[in-house]
């Protein structure tokens, strides 16, 4: 499975399954707009990074998906960074830095025979059609604690 695994990243074939798998992601988290809408959240796409932002009253989910080669996933990561506020990105002005809450990266890889899934810093798979809810989760998660907090 090793040898599967290698041939798979350093691929074409690997690199346009982990487009795919991102652009999934991307439509995942689009689909949820009406129910993000409903918390007071909003989806935004940042047009020079590709980089998809979902805002909320008092937490920023910002996920970028970085390829380097067209034939290779070295180096390639997707990361979820999670702020209380929204970050200091190409195309946008912002007043201040703001904090980060979380960061999470993830690898694309061959995780079993015909099947690839993103892998987390932990080692955890996140099958590609799952990976939406969970970031989406833990947003909501963080948004309804941040809400708590200011309550208290």
């Amino acid at each position: 499975m090793s040898q599967e695994r290698e041939a798979f990243a350093g691929s074409e074939a690997g690199v346009r399954a982990s487009h795919a798998a991102h652009q999934r992601l991307v439509a995942d988290i689009k689909a949820s707009s009406d129910m993000l809408r409903t918390v007071g959240c909003r989806i935004q796409d940042v047009r020079y990074d590709s980089t998809t932002m979902v805002v909320g009253s008092s937490v920023v989910l910002t996920v970028r998906y970085e390829c380097k080669y067209a034939n290779s996933l070295k180096d390639a990561a997707l990361t979820a960074r999670f702020y209380d506020g929204v970050p200091r990105l190409p195309g946008l002005m912002v007043s201040q830095d703001p904090r980060t809450l979380d960061s999470w990266k993830f690898a694309f890889q061959l995780v079993g025979p015909g099947r690839s899934a993103w892998v987390g810093p932990d080692g955890k798979e996140h099958a590609e059609e799952a990976l939406a809810e969970l970031l989406l989760k833990h947003f909501l998660d963080l948004q309804q604690e941040r809400a708590l907090d200011r309550r208290r």
